[in-house]
């Protein structure tokens, strides 16, 4: 995905609150939403750390003002985002600004006011101010935290294997702990899941191999990976949208949206049967093993050792998707 948008926005004075573990930027006006932002940051903080067994990776918020005004264009910058999916050692979801600071941030919204900071250690994130009280925001900012906290140089999930097939226990993992956060199913996650499954099931796809289709880099394999998947959507009638790009690309779309559903599935099973433990127990499982037993085979190799299940590589190269979609029918609506 690649998203560019240039505008012009008044710079305000920046003021930062540090904490162990974690950073807010913020206009120095809004010393308050800094403070309930740094409570916030505290308690995902802690929740990941006691639910993985491991610090979190070090974080940085950058608060950004929300009053429907883009500000006058005195002393102002123009500010280039650009956000696309690219190879990167620490992460696979790369966001950069083009600012003299070289800052990477990630914007869930369109900023009037930008703080800009030229921290390079952090990794970053943009939200209007208020984020916290916004249910899909904080299940966002703590899949990343803990995704970003599984592909750091402790245990480096992401590039243990040289196929990038680790996803499904990174992104899988990042959600269940993000879902657990806030002790309920929010309901726009829960609709893009199943709105996914739903139309990949209608295409005539009941079956996806997510070792192939769900991987951190290059995830679309090239055509004649999608062979099956595409003929099965052939089959079910979709023969001549499939002449187009746009129709193939999002049905590769949906595959990837499948992934995360799978993923979320895989783990919230596991540990509903094995305990709510196997999280920790599966990153201290990773902390203990060698590099290379870090690969996708030993990642599986670990789940069926400590769960004693022996199928579970079937359960992600032969993904169900039928079975996902009447898993997410069972889960409580959220309040």
């Amino acid at each position: 995905m690649t998203i560019l948008q240039e505008r012009s926005f008044t710079l305000k004075k920046n003021a930062v609150r540090k904490a162990d573990g974690f950073m807010v930027y913020y206009p120095e006006e809004m010393l308050d939403e800094a403070d309930l932002s740094a409570k916030e940051l505290h308690k995902e903080q802690k929740f990941i750390a006691e639910l993985l067994g491991i610090q979190p990776s070090a974080l940085g918020v950058n608060l950004v003002a929300n009053d429907g005004t883009f500000g006058s264009f005195q002393n102002s910058i123009s500010i280039k985002a650009h956000i696309e999916r690219k190879t990167r050692d620490r992460d696979d979801r790369e966001s950069n600004q083009t600012l003299s600071a070289n800052q990477k941030s990630l914007f869930f919204g369109p900023p009037n006011h930008v703080t800009l900071q030229p921290d390079s250690e952090h990794t970053i994130f943009s939200y209007f101010c208020g984020w916290h009280t916004n249910e899909v925001a904080r299940w966002i900012n703590v899949h990343e935290w803990t995704e970003i906290s599984l592909e750091g140089d402790e245990v480096r999930l992401h590039r243990s294997d040289k196929k990038r097939r680790n996803r499904i226990f990174v992104d899988g993992l990042a959600d269940y702990v993000a879902i657990h956060y806030q002790e309920k199913f929010p309901s726009q996650w829960r609709s893009s899941r199943e709105s996914t499954l739903k139309r990949l099931l209608r295409y005539g796809s009941q079956q996806i191999n997510l070792a192939l289709h769900f991987r951190t880099l290059g995830w679309k394999p090239s055509h004649s990976q999608n062979a099956k998947l595409f003929s099965a959507v052939e089959s079910a009638g979709y023969d001549e949208m499939l002449k187009h790009d746009f129709f193939r690309e999002s049905v590769l779309d949906d595959v990837e949206g499948a992934g995360y559903a799978v993923g979320f599935y895989f783990w919230e099973r596991l540990a509903r049967e094995h305990g709510r433990d196997l999280p920790k127990r599966f990153v201290q499982s990773l902390l203990n093993a060698k590099p290379q037993d870090r690969d996708f085979e030993g990642c599986l190799a670990i789940l069926e050792n400590l769960t004693g299940e022996a199928q579970l590589k079937e359960w992600v190269v032969n993904a169900d998707l039928g079975e996902t979609l009447e898993f997410f029918k069972t889960l409580p609506e959220a309040e």
